[in-house]
C-alpha cells in the first residue's frame, strides 16, 4: 500500500470514529436491503425506483 493510500485510509478511519462518537447513534438495527439514513437539518433525499430511474 502506498503512502498516499495509507494516509487516505487513516483519514477515513478518523472521520468514521468522529462520527461514531457523535450524539446521534443508531444501534441494534438490522437492515435487509437498501437503506438510507439522514442526520441534520434541512436534508433532502430523492428516491427513484424502476426503469428509467
Amino acid at each position: 500500500m502506498g503512502e498516499e493510500a495509507a494516509a487516505e485510509l487513516r483519514a477515513l478511519v478518523t472521520e468514521a470514529r468522529k462520527a461514531a462518537d457523535s450524539s446521534a447513534r443508531m444501534e441494534g438495527n438490522v437492515f435487509h436491503g437498501p437503506a438510507a439514513i439522514q442526520v441534520g437539518d434541512r436534508n433532502r433525499q430523492d428516491n427513484h425506483f424502476g426503469p428509467g430511474a
